[in-house]
């Protein structure tokens, strides 16, 4: 089972979502350059860190149901995101911190595979 996101898939991210995820990884008080945090991303993006991103944040509820491969988003604005994921559960969770990272989606059911 994959753990960590790769450095491609690290890339993905546009300008909304870097800041964004600067945001989070770095604390308020930092000094130092803060996207030299996102040279590693790759590198501390694991399962773990995805789910803490994913209960940390108040945009949306989330859960995930193992036997039936998604992970269900509920957005304040009663839009829901469903990711479902072929082989790894690092990917999906991935989709899932991306999406939270956009924001809340204009569409009313939204619904995203991963292979």
């Amino acid at each position: 089972m994959k753990q960590y996101i790769t450095e491609a898939q690290a890339k993905e991210l546009n300008e909304k979502q870097k800041s964004a995820m600067v945001d989070y990884l770095v604390p308020g008080d930092y000094w130092g350059n803060p996207y030299e945090s996102l040279e590693d991303l790759h590198k501390i993006m694991s399962i773990g860190r995805m789910i803490e991103f994913l209960d940390k944040q108040e945009r949306c509820d989330w859960c995930l149901d193992g036997r039936a491969s998604y992970i269900e988003l509920t957005w304040k604005n009663y839009c829901h995101t469903t990711i479902q994921w072929g082989e790894e559960l690092c990917d999906a969770l991935w989709e899932a911190v991306k999406q939270v990272l956009i924001g809340e989606p204009v569409l009313k059911s939204q619904r995203i595979v991963k292979e």
